[in-house]
């Protein structure tokens, strides 16, 4: 049975009004939340992923699935 599919987390960042993904991690979003890739600053939690999301930031989906890929694939 294939593991459970978690759906990434949603962080926008309010120094540069940048909206970025992250994997879900229990422990990595009690310790701290993950920097902005664009200005290195702590991005706010919006919750997991949406529906609408895939409307409003379509690309900023294909980027996260794509490394998301690719990083599964680079473990294989």
């Amino acid at each position: 049975m294939p593991p459970s599919i978690k759906m990434p987390i949603k962080f926008e960042c309010p120094s540069c009004q940048t909206v970025y993904m992250h994997k879900y991690s229990p422990d990595a979003i009690l310790t701290s939340y993950p920097t902005c890739p664009d200005c290195q600053q702590p991005g706010q939690l919006q919750g997991t992923i949406e529906m609408q999301d895939l409307f409003k930031h379509p690309v900023v989906l294909a980027n996260y699935y794509w490394k998301d890929t690719l990083q599964r694939f680079q473990h294989s």
